[in-house]
C-alpha cells in the first residue's frame, strides 16, 4: 500500500500547526454561523422539551417521560437547562463539540488504511467541512454525531480484535440512538466469524440498562424505561420520510400492510446477505472489514420503511474511510454525501432540488449494487477485467 506524501509547505514545522489551527478556526466559524438556523424539530420537539424540564426544574423532570429520546441525550438536555443562553444554541453547542470528537476518531480509522500525516489530518478536516455533519449539528441541532461517533470508535475496536471495547461502543450508540441498529448486521457477521465473542454481548444491554438507572431513580417508570424504542418505532407512519430510499417510489403515504412487509423484506435480504458472507471462506481483511460495514450501513436504510432524510450519515462517515482506501471509487461516497446534504438542506432551507425523489433514489440503488459488487470481490467472486488489490490482514 503506497503511502500519501505530505505536501512541502506542511512538511515546514513552523507553517503546519498554523495551517491546521487556521482550519480549525474556520470550522468553528462555520459552526457559529449556523447556529441562529432554526427549524422544524427544534419548534416542535427540542424547543418544547428543554421549556418544559427547565420549568420542572432541571433533572427532576426526568421523573416523567419528556420526549420520545432515551434519558442518555435528556440528561445533557436537563443539564443545559441550568446554563444561561438563548436554547437553540445550547442544544447546538454540545452537538458541534462531537464534531471534533467524530473528525478525531475518523483520523484513527483512515490511519489503519492509508497513514500518514497528510491523509490523516485531511481525513481531521474533511470530517469538519463535510456538509452532512455541520449540517446536523450546527444547522439541525441533531445528537446523530454522537452514536456515529461511538459507531466509529467500535468500528476501530472490531479492526483490532477489541471484543470488549468493540460492544462497550456499541452499547454506547444504541443507548443515544435506535439507528445503530444499522451497524448490527456487521457485528452479527463477526460474531457468526468467531472475530467477536459472544459474551461481549452483554455489554451492549448492560450499557442501556445503566443508562436508564438515574431516571429511574428520579421516580421514571422502569419497564417504560426498558421499551422508549419500541413506541419509538411508531411515532411516524409515512413510509418514506425525505430520504431517497425504496420507499420513494410510494411517496410520504402511510400503510401499516405496506411496512410490516418492508420490514419483513428488510430483514430477509440481510440474512440473505449474511448467510452467503459466513458460509463462504475468504481471509478476513482490514478491507473486507470496511467494505463489509460500509454495505451494511447503507443497505439497511435503503430498505427500512420510515427513514428520515439524515438516516444515512453513519454510511457517509464511513464512506470518508472508503473513499481514503479506494480514492478511484470516489463515486460511490460521492453519490452518498450529496444525496444526504441536499436532504438535509432541504429540511432545513426548504431547497428540494431531487423533485421527484424517485430518479435519485434509482442513482443510490445503483452505487449500492456496485458497493455490493466490490463486496463480493473481498469474498473472492471474481468478474471479469476486475484487477485484485493487496489486502490486509487484521
Amino acid at each position: 500500500m503506497k503511502l500519501c506524501k505530505t505536501p512541502a509547505f506542511l512538511q515546514d514545522d513552523t507553517l503546519r500547526p498554523a495551517f491546521y489551527v487556521l482550519l480549525t478556526a474556520l470550522a468553528v466559524l462555520l459552526r457559529l454561523s449556523l447556529l441562529p438556523v432554526s427549524n422544524g424539530d427544534y419548534t416542535m420537539f427540542l424547543h418544547p422539551w428543554f421549556q418544559e424540564i427547565q420549568l420542572a426544574g432541571g433533572f427532576p423532570a426526568l421523573a416523567e417521560p419528556v420526549g420520545d429520546y432515551t434519558p442518555a441525550y435528556l440528561y445533557l438536555l436537563a443539564f443545559l437547562t441550568y446554563l444561561p443562553g438563548y436554547d437553540l444554541y445550547l442544544i447546538k453547542l454540545p452537538s458541534c463539540a462531537v464534531d471534533f470528537l467524530l473528525a478525531f476518531l475518523v483520523m484513527r480509522v483512515v490511519r489503519e488504511f492509508r497513514p500518514g500525516p497528510f491523509s490523516e489530518m485531511g481525513a481531521f478536516f474533511l470530517v469538519l467541512f463535510f456538509p452532512p455533519v455541520f449540517l446536523n449539528s450546527a444547522g439541525w441541532g441533531q445528537c446523530d454525531g454522537f452514536y456515529i461517533s461511538a459507531l466509529t470508535a467500535c468500528f476501530l475496536s472490531c479492526l483490532h480484535g477489541k471484543s470488549n471495547r468493540a460492544m462497550l461502543a456499541f452499547g454506547v450508540a444504541f443507548m443515544l440512538k435506535l439507528q445503530a441498529v444499522f451497524f448490527a448486521p456487521f457485528l452479527l457477521l463477526l460474531l457468526l466469524k468467531r472475530r467477536l465473542t459472544w459474551r461481549s454481548v452483554l455489554l451492549v444491554p448492560a450499557v442501556y440498562v445503566a443508562s436508564i438507572v438515574p431516571a429511574a431513580l428520579l421516580g421514571r417508570d422502569f419497564g417504560e424505561l426498558l421499551t422508549i424504542y419500541f413506541r419509538q418505532t411508531g411515532t411516524y407512519p409515512q413510509l418514506c420520510m425525505g430520504i431517497p430510499n425504496l420507499y420513494a417510489f410510494l411517496g410520504d403515504q402511510a400503510n401499516e400492510f405496506v411496512s410490516r412487509a418492508g420490514v419483513l423484506l428488510a430483514g430477509a435480504i440481510v440474512v440473505l446477505v449474511l448467510f452467503f458472507l459466513v458460509v463462504r471462506t475468504y481471509p478476513l481483511t482490514k478491507e473486507f472489514y470496511l467494505t463489509a460495514a460500509f454495505f451494511f450501513l447503507f443497505l439497511v436504510p435503503y430498505l427500512l420503511p420510515h427513514m428520515h432524510e439524515r438516516y444515512f450519515m453513519p454510511a457517509d462517515i464511513f464512506g470518508l474511510f472508503y473513499l481514503f482506501r479506494y480514492p478511484k471509487r470516489f463515486y460511490i461516497p460521492l453519490v452518498l454525501a450529496v444525496v444526504d446534504t441536499l436532504g438535509q438542506a432541504n429540511f432545513l432551507f426548504g431547497i428540494d432540488p431531487y423533485n421527484p425523489i424517485q430518479p435519485m433514489s434509482l442513482l443510490v440503488l445503483l452505487v449500492l449494487v456496485l458497493l455490493f459488487g466490490f463486496l463480493l470481490s473481498e469474498t473472492g467472486v471474481k468478474f471479469p477485467g476486475k484487477r485484485a488489490e493487496k489486502p490486509q490482514h487484521t
